[in-house]
This record gives structure tokens, sequence and C-alpha cells, in this order.
């Protein structure tokens, strides 16, 4: 257990939608295989800049939206 608190859609006891806590205080909103960022998704970062699009195997492939910031 690593103690990060996952939220979302699980199949057994993986996560294939939802949110996670990332290290550096992001989350990620979307979705998930493999345990890896995958899908459409989006990554808020520590200083609420918003990272949103394709992810592909745990990297961004594609923006969806222009980056902007939540508050």
């Amino acid at each position: 257990d690593n103690g990060v608190v996952e939220e979302g859609t699980f199949v057994k006891t993986e996560l294939i939608r939802g949110k996670r806590p990332c290290p550096g205080g992001e989350i990620y909103e979307g979705e998930f295989l493999n345990g890896k960022f995958h899908g459409k998704g989006k990554l808020i970062r520590g200083d609420g800049m918003v990272i949103d699009g394709i992810w592909k195997n745990g990297e961004f492939v594609n923006i969806e939206t222009p980056y902007r910031w939540e508050q």
C-alpha cells in the first residue's frame, strides 16, 4: 500500500476511470489502462495548470483544449 487514495470505477482492483493523486500535488482525472493514464483525461498541476486531452500508456499524446488554469 503506497498511501494513495484513488476514486472512481474499478474492475477487480484496477482503476479504469477516476481520479488519482500524483507526486508533486498533481491530480489526474480520466481513464486508465494497466495502471497508467490512457484515453481521455486531464492532469491538474499543483500550480493550477490543466493539461487536457488524450493519453497513451502514461504519456500525453494529443491536446483537446488549450492549457488553462483552474482556481
